[in-house]
């Protein structure tokens, strides 16, 4: 009888370690897939990123024009008042 019981529990025993294998398995599957889902956000952020800072760029030049766009407006004006005063 002890055989048999000592049999059942090896039998019961090596079907644990294979859930437990399984289970550890589908635990290294998942956090394969969240590193490679937080890598695909890092890339995302990335260009996110580089958007944002292109962005930034686009209205410095931007700003600067409206800036020269200003001063030749007030050059322009200054011109204007100087000719009317030497105007014959």
């Amino acid at each position: 009888m002890k055989v048999q019981e000592g049999s059942a529990q090896l039998q019961q025993t090596t079907e644990t370690f294979k859930s437990i294998n399984e289970a550890m398995q589908q635990v290294a599957n998942h956090v394969v897939r969240m590193m490679q889902n937080v890598q695909g956000m890092a890339e995302e952020g990335q260009e996110f990123n580089a958007s944002i800072q292109e962005i930034t760029a686009i209205t410095k030049e931007a700003s600067a024009g409206v800036q020269g766009t200003e001063q030749l407006a007030t050059l322009s004006t200054e011109l204007d008042a100087l000719v009317k005063q030497y105007k014959l």
